[in-house]
C-alpha cells in the first residue's frame, strides 16, 4: 500500500463538512486533533524499507500545525509539525537486505524549507480548488523526500546502513 491522497482528501473534507454542520462547533484544538488524526491514518498507509510505518508515527507533533490564526505562522508551523511527525516514525521494521534492523532514524530537518514552500505553492496556485486530496499530494512530494536511515544487522553481528525514503 502506499500513500493514498484521494481517500484521505476526501476524509478531511468530511470532517470539515461535518465541522461547517454542526450546531455547537468543536473548538480550533479539538478540530486540529481531527485533521490530525486524519493525516495521522494517511501517514500509516505509506511504505519504507526497514521502517514499520503502520506502528510509527505521533499525531500530537501534528495538532499544533493544524490550528490556524489567519497570519504567515501558520504556514510554518504547519510545515514544522509535518516534519516533526515524520521524525517520529523510528519502530524498525523487516529487515530488506539482512537479517534484522537495528535502528531507523528519520531525518526531516532539511525538508522543513521545501515543506513550507509547498504549503504556501499549494495555498497561492489554483489547485486550491483540489481541496484536501490536492494539500496531501502537494505534501506527500515532500514527504517522499525525507531520509529514513535504517542499519540492518545480519547473523554474524555485522551492520550496513541503508537510506530509504517513504513510498
Amino acid at each position: 500500500m502506499a500513500l493514498d491522497p484521494n481517500t484521505y482528501g476526501q476524509v478531511a473534507e468530511s470532517a470539515l463538512e461535518d465541522q461547517i454542520e454542526r450546531l455547537e462547533r468543536l473548538p480550533p484544538a479539538e478540530m486540529a486533533e481531527e485533521f490530525a488524526l486524519v493525516y495521522h491514518d494517511y501517514a500509516r498507509e505509506g511504505e519504507c524499507g526497514g521502517v514499520d510505518i503502520g506502528a510509527g508515527g505521533d499525531p500530537g507533533a501534528l495538532t499544533p500545525g493544524f490550528i490556524s490564526d489567519n497570519t504567515p505562522e501558520t504556514v510554518t508551523r504547519l510545515a514544522n509539525a509535518l516534519c516533526d511527525y515524520w521524525e517520529t516514525f523510528t519502530t524498525p521494521g523487516v529487515a530488506e537486505v539482512l537479517n534484522t534492523v537495528v535502528s531507523v532514524t528519520p531525518d526531516a530537518s532539511a525538508q522543513r524549507g521545501p515543506m513550507e514552500q509547498a504549503i504556501r505553492d499549494y495555498a497561492q496556485s489554483g489547485s486550491a480548488r483540489d481541496g484536501w486530496r490536492g494539500w496531501y499530494e502537494a505534501t506527500e512530494a515532500v514527504v517522499n523526500q525525507i531520509p529514513f536511515t535504517v542499519v540492518e544487522m545480519d547473523g554474524d553481528g555485522n551492520t550496513q546502513t541503508f537510506v530509504r525514503l517513504v513510498l
